[in-house]
């Protein structure tokens, strides 16, 4: 009788540690998939700041290289006239 309680003593103490064991790798799989998505989520952040920071520049050369002509145009088709 003592051998059948020492026997299933040792399968808990088994399967205990085997649920440890595992309750530790899918916390630590939870946690690094968590940063990856923090990191993923700044990344795309950073990359859609680069794109408008390119566009406005750019927008500002663009708007920095128009000529006299070219705004005389645009003002006449929105039918607005310069002075």
């Amino acid at each position: 009788m003592t051998t059948i309680l020492i026997i299933s003593g040792v399968i808990l103490s088994i399967f205990a540690t085997l649920i440890g064991v595992i309750i530790y790798y899918r916390t630590a799989y939870n946690n690094t998939k968590n940063k990856l998505q923090d990191e993923q989520h700044k990344s795309q952040a950073l990359e859609k700041e680069l794109t408008n920071a390119k566009t406005a520049t750019e927008i500002k050369n663009h708007n920095a290289t128009i000529s006299d002509d070219a705004i005389d145009e645009q003002l006449h088709k929105q039918e607005y006239f310069r002075d």
